[in-house]
């Protein structure tokens, strides 16, 4: 899941109202997160209307010119959000080259801004990714969900030839507002999948998420099960055409799409078969548990206090899920997060910011809000396996043994759990050596390095899926 990295996704800007006094903040701003080792730089612009826009660039992890969903400005204060990542900053303007304010995701943390030199970078693609002339056909197409009112936007690739109908394939995006090739930074993983498959004989589509590039609907509001009435629609979409073969229709989800496809294939029988990269397999609360417990463990802190951490995030979703009133959730999460800090290092303490009242108080009412957001809450509530076993489809389950946001050894043990005592047709578990959550090589593993690296999407995993599936399709 990409909820809790601190980025990698586009979203749509609000802008807000100009004046000139607020013209003093038109230009690139950069501070340092040290808790985190990273350096964030955010843009304050104004777009042809007039209306002012955000975007923020993370150097340190390639990614630059992400649109903030909304920003505004006063005569001296700003404040900006990226509303799926719980990510925001607001500040007060000291001086023409200083903006002195807080960053907040989960727990907040002082974070000063200074002036630079504001100017685009252009990304330079990477090197799996397909570019023109392709040696197959590429279409652009549009098709409704079964939600109403809304219609979404992608690209069908297939071979160039006289075959009548090809074995299909619908790709399904992560959490976070995603385009078509499920775009992180200048990595386009789902670019690099469609090509493959196409290559080798199948129709892939792809498209964008609701409310993104060109698919309408709004994505702020909606959660997984809306998500796969999307994925349904492209199923139904598929199922009408000449060119598809109807018999060979498949879906490939990675992360929260791994967790969609079970979904969709559940309430269908025309599904043939599934394939999950880093699809929960185990109850998403414990998945998140176990997922905050390794980023820390990744980031150098001692197993020990990552783990009373872990302990700490599993009881305070509890509270907050379970909680019917609400004048009581803010008092009990501070007393919950008092308590399980007082165990901690004071060193760890000082790295969550977490060494004060109002720190706690302000990290109970971020963690409140997140977490009762309609995507989060339906997320954290979800158990993936009671729906797995009711898939009649062939599966495939793929994990890279390096993921630390979905924990590979506890994830593809509960997805095998969940198929030995389930109906599918057939299916087969694979960790992958030295992959991480996006299915690349990696070397420090951590969050950070996805932009770093070269590689996509890895040659070894596409290989896995393309024999596999040789093995179920039969003629």
């Amino acid at each position: 899941m990409k909820k809790y990295s601190v980025l990698f996704s586009i979203l749509a800007f609000l802008g807000l109202q100009s004046s000139k006094a607020q013209e003093k903040f038109l230009a690139g701003w950069e501070g340092k997160l040290e808790q985190a080792g990273l350096t964030l730089v955010f843009h304050f612009e104004k777009d042809a209307t007039g209306a002012f826009l955000a975007k923020m660039d993370s150097p340190d992890q390639g990614a630059y010119g992400i649109k903030m969903d909304q920003v505004t400005l006063t005569e001296n204060t700003v404040f900006t959000e990226l509303k799926q990542y719980g990510l925001s900053y607001k500040g007060t303007l000291i001086n023409d080259s200083t903006i002195d304010g807080s960053l907040t995701q989960g727990a907040t943390f002082p974070f000063k801004l200074t002036r630079v030199r504001s100017g685009s970078v252009t990304l330079k693609e990477k090197p799996q990714t397909p570019v023109a002339p392709f040696p197959y056909e590429t279409e652009e197409v549009t098709f409704n969900s079964i939600s109403p009112n809304v219609t979404l936007s992608g690209t069908i690739t297939k071979p160039s030839g006289n075959t009548s109908t090809y074995p299909a394939i619908i790709l399904i995006s992560g959490s976070g507002p995603q385009n078509r090739d499920e775009q992180i930074g200048n990595h386009k993983p789902f670019a690099v999948i469609a090509d493959y498959f196409t290559r080798n004989g199948y129709l892939v589509l792809r498209f964008d998420d609701r409310g993104v590039g060109k698919s309408t609907g709004v994505f702020s509001n909606a959660t997984s099960a809306d998500f796969a009435k999307d994925v349904e629609g492209a199923v139904q979409f598929l199922l009408n055409r000449n060119d598809v073969n109807t018999k060979q229709l498949g879906l490939i989800g990675h992360s929260e799409g791994g967790m969609i496809a079970p979904m969709v294939a559940a309430a269908r029988k025309d599904i043939a078969f599934l394939i999950l990269l880093a699809g929960p397999g185990i109850p998403v609360q414990e998945l998140m548990a176990e997922q905050n417990t390794a980023l820390f463990r990744n980031a150098g802190v001692d197993s020990v206090q990552a783990n009373l951490y872990g302990n700490m995030y599993r009881q305070i979703t509890h509270t907050i899920l379970h909680t019917n009133e609400p004048a009581q959730l803010q008092p009990q999460l501070v007393a919950l997060i008092q308590k399980h800090v007082s165990g901690m290092d004071k060193r760890f303490v000082s790295m969550l910011n977490l060494h004060t009242p109002d720190n706690v108080n302000a990290y109970a009412k971020n963690m409140a809000e997140e977490m009762n957001e309609p995507w989060m809450r339906y997320f954290l509530q979800y158990d993936p396996q009671p729906v797995l076993k009711k898939v009649r489809a062939h599966i495939l389950a793929l994990n890279g043994e390096k993921d630390i946001q979905v924990l590979a050894t506890s994830n593809i043990n509960g997805i095998e759990t969940s198929l030995k005592k389930g109906v599918a047709h057939s299916y087969q578990t694979v960790i992958l050596p030295g992959l991480n959550h996006l299915f690349q090589h990696c070397t420090s593993c951590n969050v950070q390095e996805y932009m770093q690296l070269e590689e996509t999407f890895s040659d070894k995993a596409l290989k896995e899926m393309h024999q596999w599936l040789k093995s179920v399709l039969k003629p």
